[in-house]
């Protein structure tokens, strides 16, 4: 009986992580401290100019959390659970990277209409992953966020 009791009081996985803050959550350890506080007071600024809210998190895996078939439904899930963005206006970003995945993922609010789903693209395929490939992940990040920024939230924005 006291086994039974055990197995059935085992910690599930979480379904994703808590926020360590708002902006910047480097829980794989990505980035220097100087690079996660550039990008913290870029991502200040954005939500200060514009009202839009974008979150940087980076986890060594997601198999550390409660599984999701794909890439999409966890970062989905994570945005949602975070609550990212004005639920107004759907207009939060959530830039997902992680590293012992090898997988990344710019997720958008449903305030976005599709065709934001192109310039996310082509910020990880022309600005992140060439730095990734050539193991600069600080600098891939800062430049994918400076990316996303200018490219998606203040295109939004205006």
């Amino acid at each position: 009986m006291a086994l039974l009791l055990g197995l059935c009081g085992a910690a599930q996985a979480e379904p994703w992580p808590a926020p360590g803050e708002l902006a910047v959550n480097d829980f794989a350890g990505l980035l220097p401290r100087e690079a996660a506080a550039r990008i913290r007071a870029e991502l200040s600024d954005l939500r200060a100019r514009t009202g839009i809210e974008a979150v940087l998190v980076t986890l060594p895996t997601r198999a550390d959390y409660d599984p999701a078939p794909s890439l999409e439904a966890f970062a989905t899930r994570l945005f949602n659970g975070w609550g990212i963005g004005d639920a107004t206006r759907n207009d939060g970003i959530l830039i997902l990277i992680l590293a012992e995945d090898r997988e990344m993922r710019i997720e958008l609010g449903a305030g976005y209409s599709p065709e934001y789903d192109i310039p996310a693209q082509d910020v990880i395929d022309r600005v992140m992953l060439p730095a990734f490939r050539e193991g600069r992940m600080a600098e891939g990040i800062e430049a994918g966020v400076g990316a996303v920024i200018t490219k998606i939230a203040e295109r939004r924005a205006a």
